[in-house]
């Protein structure tokens, strides 16, 4: 059963008619936003992906389109963005951070995970795991049904965020659009995870 995903709490007319008449109003917005450390005492960050349409990546499962209904991933991020131990959005292609002083690498989670700390081990800097497209991999829950040797998303974060080098996860799709339908519940999957890590 999908969970349906609440409307955006922004009127897009009024978006479009501030960005129309009032540009910069974004940008000033932005820049009175409270900041805080990049990392809390935790040491772990959670950063919900909202970069694929600017990287034309607009397919999640079997739905092509899926993230190319700009009202409908604004309403998603909302969501995601109210649940407890969410850190920020990824919004651009540029990456995390904007200046070379503070690199971070965004790494794929391996399909074994029994390779990750090899790969791990190759840099010193701190990493975030990429979520993928889960929409056919479960975030958890009983993995039994899943074909032999297939290991859920779930599972290679896990095993993953355990190695010295991994402080987070940055995931879009497998949280915006997790194949349930539950954006709530993917988000509370991935920062249990997190704490689980810690």
């Amino acid at each position: 059963m999908r969970v349906p995903v609440p409307r955006l709490p922004v009127d897009i007319a009024e978006l479009v008619r501030v960005r129309v008449h009032d540009p910069g109003a974004i940008a000033e917005a932005a820049a009175r936003r409270r900041r805080r450390p990049l990392l809390d005492g935790s040491g772990r960050l959670l950063i919900v992906a909202a970069d694929h349409p600017a990287r034309g990546a607009l397919r999640v499962g079997d739905r092509e389109l899926a993230m190319a209904d700009r009202a409908d991933l604004l309403g998603r991020l909302c969501l995601a963005l109210s649940r407890p131990g969410v850190d920020g959005v990824l919004a651009t292609a540029s990456g995390l951070g904007g200046s070379s002083a503070y690199p971070w690498l965004k790494v794929p989670v391996t399909e074994d995970p029994r390779d990750m700390p090899r790969v791990m081990a190759a840099s010193t800097l701190p990493a975030v795991l990429l979520g993928g497209d889960t929409s056919d991999a479960p975030l958890g829950g009983d993995t039994s049904d899943a074909p032999a040797g297939r290991r859920t998303a779930h599972e290679k974060w896990r095993a993953a965020l355990h190695l010295p080098t991994v402080r987070g996860l940055v995931a879009g799709r497998a949280l915006l659009y997790p194949a349930d339908g539950d954006v709530a519940a993917a988000v509370d999957t991935a920062t249990a995870l997190l704490r689980e890590a810690v």
